[in-house]
């Protein structure tokens, strides 16, 4: 979902002006420089800064697109329509940009100066880490090294530990000793299978890198010749079934805001590798409204103690497993999770800013409550699902859409004019091939059943377009607890 074409919400209006007065007094009179993958992905920000009568920001885009009116625009690549590719593109473009602002061309700086001769305008962007100052100037939403240490998989356990929250058991061992990681994974391994994850020393890992599943000596072997060249050491856990899902909340001064868990879109290959999609499935939701509760205050603890321990402020997410027995968290993201950005359209608020902001402590009451109440239900009406994957090649020659429906536990291809359940959308990405599966049904399954069956029989209907998708061969959903149902099952439930 862009920010561009969402529909907004009616929601609660005295709630909705307390944050924009609340925001708008943090940012008066302030310059912003923006940095986006694209133009149109700020458009509802830029549009919400000009409403709150802040300066009109400096805007440096990846590439190309149609020019945001009122703003200054500096951008690095060629011109990029609002197309597949580029939207996949977009998954990866946050390194991309910052190793190009790492040393930035002379023409960018001069019209910075120009824009901001004092050096007093605020860098903005969420997806950015360390360091705290960026083209010369400040970023907004401070963030402390220390931060990022929760992030590290063979460290977060001892975190669950000090929350008191249960977890799957593991133990961390050096990745050069391989004899003591088959010993954990044989101690460990409940009858799945042992996931291996390796540590941050070459950096915070997202979307499933350094992840491996272990079920054979050579599944172990493969897995430790590419976790040595990443990690000194690796945690070894139990692989455990059930269904990934992630839940966001933000650490506001004195509260904690938690939102609805989602569905992750994980799945694990017969190679031992994990294929993340990137993003999370809101039309999902537990079955037992017990287990709701539970995780949510779970995940409030988490954001407690994150405050208590670690000075922490802004968005965060806890990612784990809804098995049989209850949720076990497995990973801890002290940043912003994608989801709760797709709910800024449907929630009517700049959640991504207002995370930001609250990473300065500054003292603001944001009313968390409310918060909940206004995401939870945005959310709750326009559901969101679209993963977006990008394959390397070969090319696949011309962009191919086409509408789906279910047919019991399968999809086809919908007949002429009527209204799909699913979307599948194919496109040239130059030497890749972009993919996106999108779901756009009111209640397209079962609302309490994963859709990753969904996106796995989506990718069968890609190889009928003659799409060659082998290096997703062995994805795998039998761990999950429910296929996608049969329509009788959907009029029913």
């Amino acid at each position: 979902m862009t920010e561009s074409t969402a529909i907004p919400v009616q929601e609660d209006t005295e709630f909705l002006d307390h944050c924009r007065s609340v925001i708008g007094s943090q940012l008066h009179d302030t310059k912003l420089i923006l940095l986006c993958s694209r133009p149109a992905a700020l458009s509802r920000t830029v549009r919400f800064l000009r409403e709150l009568g802040s300066a009109d920001p400096f805007v440096i885009a990846g590439r190309a697109g149609t020019p945001l009116d009122g703003t200054r625009q500096y951008t690095f690549g060629d011109d990029a329509s609002d197309s597949l590719a580029e939207r996949v593109r977009q998954i990866s473009w946050s390194q991309w940009m910052k190793d190009r602002l790492t040393h930035p061309p002379a023409d960018l700086l001069q019209a910075l100066d120009a824009y901001d001769p004092e050096c007093r305008a605020l860098v903005y962007n969420v997806a950015f880490g360390e360091p705290e100052q960026l083209l010369g100037r400040r970023r907004l939403g401070r963030r402390l090294p220390r931060w990022a240490e929760y992030e590290d998989k063979t460290r977060v356990d001892a975190f669950w530990d000090r929350c008191g929250i249960d977890r799957p058991p593991s133990t961390v061992v050096p990745a050069a000793d391989a004899a003591a990681v088959a010993a954990a994974v044989a101690e460990l391994d409940q009858g799945a299978g042992a996931v291996l994850a390796g540590d941050t020393r070459s950096g915070v890992h997202g979307g499933a890198v350094g992840l491996r599943l272990v079920r054979s000596r050579h599944d172990l072997d493969q897995a430790l010749d590419y976790l040595r060249r990443i990690s000194g050491s690796v945690r070894v856990a139990p692989f455990v079934t059930g269904i990934p899902c992630t839940i966001h909340g933000i650490v506001l001064e004195d509260e904690v805001a938690v939102f609805q868990p989602m569905e992750m879109l994980v799945l694990p290959r017969s190679s031992g590798d994990f294929v993340s999609t990137g993003v999370c499935n809101s039309f999902w939701a537990p079955r037992d409204p017990a287990a709701t509760a539970a995780i949510r205050s779970l995940t409030r603890r988490v954001g407690e103690r994150l405050r208590e321990e670690a000075g922490y402020g802004g968005g965060f997410t806890v990612d784990g497993i809804l098995a049989p027995g209850g949720f076990l968290p497995t990973e801890l993201n002290a940043r912003l999770g994608s989801g709760l950005g797709d709910a800024d359209p449907v929630s009517g608020l700049p959640l991504r800013l207002l995370s930001v902001l609250a990473q300065e402590r500054r003292g603001i009451d944001y009313r968390a409550a409310d918060l909940e109440r206004v995401v939870n239900r945005g959310i709750a009406e326009h559901p969101v699902m679209e993963c977006a994957l990008l394959l390397s090649g070969p090319t696949h020659a011309t962009a191919t859409r086409l509408g789906l429906r279910h047919a019991g536990t399968r999809l086809e291809r919908c007949p002429a004019g009527d209204e799909p359940d699913v979307v599948l959308e194919v496109a040239p990405a130059g030497p890749d091939t972009a993919v996106s599966v999108s779901v756009r049904s009111a209640r397209p399954c079962d609302p309490h059943g994963p859709m990753a069956d969904l996106v796995v029989e989506a990718l069968r209907i890609c190889r009928e377009v003659g799409l060659d998708t082998a290096e997703l061969d062995g994805l795998e959903t039998h761990h999950l607890e429910a296929r996608i149902p049969a329509s009788a099952d959907r009029e029913t439930s």
